[in-house]
């Protein structure tokens, strides 16, 4: 949910930043957390994504254990994933979507205190397909087809694997 929140914010033709995302320790699915990103930005074709909080580092810092839950740079959950996290978004071994789907943020709903959710409540799809196409609001008040586009995935597919093996 969290990741679906933050596509349905992206402003069409701007840059477009997450900053402070993070799963804490002892979280059982926190080596997720950087790969997840990853993927999901590239495919959304954000700017850039900044993990919270490095921790302490530098002399005089104990890295010999997680420092605090949020802690990336002892946690070694999360930091084994950095470079494959690096190829996927920055040297894009992950492709954007091709399809790009934008909410109109119209006057009455900027008067009416609306926000995104209910932008994109008021569009045909509803819910935005989070898998298959970029998300993006038009604060010009109409569906824009300004944005750029790119030559990307056409969807991605998930799998899920039962657990306990095979």
């Amino acid at each position: 949910v969290t990741l679906r929140d933050l596509a349905e914010y992206r402003i069409a033709g701007k840059p477009y930043s997450i900053s402070e995302y993070n799963e804490p320790a002892p979280n059982d699915f926190q080596a997720e957390t950087v790969p997840i990103l990853a993927t999901f930005a590239a495919l959304q074709d954000w700017d850039m994504i900044y993990l919270f909080d490095y921790g302490d580092y530098g002399a005089g810092a104990a890295n010999d254990k997680i420092n605090g839950y949020f802690g990336v740079g002892s946690n070694p959950a999360k930091m084994a994933f950095v470079p494959a996290a690096a190829m996927i978004f920055r040297a894009g071994d992950f492709p954007a979507a091709k399809g790009l789907q934008i909410a109109p943020i119209s006057d009455s709903l900027r008067l009416a205190g609306g926000t995104a959710r209910t932008a994109w409540a008021a569009t045909d799809s509803k819910t935005p397909p989070l898998f298959q196409d970029r998300l993006a609001l038009s604060p010009r008040g109409a569906a824009s087809s300004s944005a750029p586009q790119v030559s990307g995935a056409d969807s991605i597919r998930l799998l899920k694997t039962p657990s306990g093996g095979q």
